[in-house]
């Protein structure tokens, strides 16, 4: 098994903190690292993640350029989006920018590990294809 590298965006303490909870059920060989939006822009290039958890920041601009950053620097890697409200329209809009999933901030950790394992799958067959 390759140590798979998860990379979470976020400027809110309260659901990074809920978020990290969740992450209970990881394997031990999977790696966590945690940057806010302007941590994440200055150090793009340190990082090579399987999977980006985004925590939709309070200027949705923001968000959206994170997200083309991501797109930009990184080769088969799934984005998973926590937005900050059930705003169904502004989770389609971020569909049609590149996010594979989304989860709350209240989702069950099981459904959070089944989401990050399933977006690590996804990356790895558009590797071997």
């Amino acid at each position: 098994m390759e140590n798979n590298k998860i990379l979470l965006i976020s400027d809110n303490s309260e659901i990074t903190q809920a978020f990290i909870e969740k992450l209970v059920l990881l394997r031990k060989f999977d790696e966590l690292a945690i940057l806010t939006d302007l941590e994440f822009c200055e150090n793009v290039q340190n990082y090579s993640p399987s999977v980006v958890f985004l925590v939709e920041s309070v200027d949705r601009e923001i968000t959206v350029q994170n997200i083309d950053l991501i797109k930009k620097s990184y080769e088969n890697v799934s984005i998973i989006m926590i937005p900050l409200e059930k705003n169904y329209d502004f989770i389609l809009s971020m569909y049609d920018r590149g996010v594979c999933d989304y989860i709350f901030s209240d989702t069950h950790p099981a459904e959070v590990l089944v989401k990050t394992i399933n977006a690590i799958k996804l990356n790895n067959q558009a590797v071997l294809a």
